[in-house]
């Protein structure tokens, strides 16, 4: 592709995020032995990660490569086994316009704006190889302008040997993987350091736990340093590697069913609650000494102090009103409802004192980590 025909294209998608130029069907080069590069015209968090699950289970991979590029308005991404309210202000996000997504692959969370590059290489599982592919990264940032960055043995990337730009983390399978990264160049700082940090108490899980770095943006080193920028370097970079025949980079729009069926029905999956939030591993809060132990973001157990008569009323009440609930708005606010039905037609004894401890502890507590559906 021509690097005039690059920048119409890219006009084209900022004046309309849905660019209709050059986009095509997969079964174009189900066949073919190429290397190509397809950009992603969606902006949008689910659809991404639907178009990487969706290239992941139908693309032909045994003879052919695949590189998407992609970004996203701003969202905070955890890893598969990760849990959500561990690694961000779940409400903080979602009352700032943030999306939480969960992606397919393991690793820690990360934050996405449209200063963020995001990268995923698809190959056959037995040449998948991300040293090379982080490699590739360093050299091509190198060759466009002088930035001294390189790989570690966690297979992030370095600026100056100190500061990280980039995290990994892959999906693989017995005959195809996939191995993603992203790449700071503009992100906003303050707005990842804010979403990618909690500040909840008396959560107990097993769940992989992100590990913090000292980071910052390309852009701070060299200023012409930018997403559109790097596209036709990222590109033409790899399409230009040997041992595959070269093909070319395209715009693909996600949004189209015709060229991608069964992506929509992906992004529904993503998005919703089940996958997002009830795919949290198992964990409890305690708080105060009451426990109450999590299942696929569900109430299953709460245990209470014995040595309170009026706790063991308070025990029974959490438990008929909580127990099988989801740690969101709505099935609280039922919650709230319930307790009050219970108080009002059986006229529990309950003191002044286990009435705060329901009303600003316990719910209280919940209505902060909940998700605000």
């Amino acid at each position: 592709m021509k690097y005039l025909n690059y920048l119409r294209i890219t006009k084209e998608i900022c004046n309309a995020s849905t660019s209709s130029h050059r986009i095509h069907s997969y079964r174009k080069y189900h066949d073919a032995k190429t290397r190509n590069v397809w950009i992603s015209t969606s902006q949008d968090i689910y659809t991404n990660l639907a178009l990487e699950e969706w290239m992941f289970s139908h693309l032909n991979l045994k003879s052919n490569s695949y590189l998407l590029l992609w970004h996203n308005h701003p969202c905070v991404v955890i890893g598969r086994h990760q849990n959500p309210w561990q690694e961000c202000s779940v409400r903080h996000a979602r009352n700032a316009g943030v999306a939480v997504a969960r992606r397919h692959s393991g690793g820690g969370a990360v934050y996405h704006d449209l200063g963020n590059m995001c990268m995923t290489f698809f190959t056959s599982r037995d040449i998948y190889d991300r040293k090379s592919n982080l490699n590739f990264i360093c050299k091509t940032l190198k060759d466009y302008c002088p930035v001294d960055v390189s790989p570690t043995a966690r297979d992030d990337i370095l600026l100056d040997g100190k500061y990280k730009v980039s995290g990994t983390a892959a999906r693989l399978l017995r005959d195809r993987a996939y191995h993603h990264c992203t790449l700071l160049l503009d992100t906003d700082k303050k707005r990842l350091m804010e979403m990618l940090q909690t500040t909840l108490l008396g959560i107990d899980s097993n769940a992989t736990k992100s590990i913090r770095a000292k980071v910052t943006n390309l852009s701070e080193i060299n200023d012409n340093i930018s997403y559109n920028k790097l596209i036709p370097h990222f590109s033409n970079g790899y399409l230009s590697q040997t041992e595959y025949q070269a093909g070319e980079y395209e715009y693909v729009n996600p949004n189209s069913e015709h060229n991608f069926p069964g992506l929509s029905e992906l992004r529904y999956k993503l998005a919703d609650w089940d996958w997002i939030f009830g795919k949290t591993p198992k964990f409890s809060i305690t708080l105060n000494d009451i426990s109450m132990n999590i299942e696929h973001s569900k109430i299953r157990q709460i245990s209470l102090p014995q040595d309170n008569s009026e706790y063991c009323h308070l025990e029974y009440l959490l438990q008929s009103c909580l127990v099988d609930a989801r740690l969101c708005r709505d099935d609280m606010v039922n919650c709230r409802s319930k307790v009050s039905q219970i108080i009002d037609s059986k006229d529990l004894a309950l003191s002044n004192v286990c009435l705060k401890f329901l009303d600003e502890i316990i719910l209280t507590y919940l209505d902060n980590i909940i998700e605000n559906a």
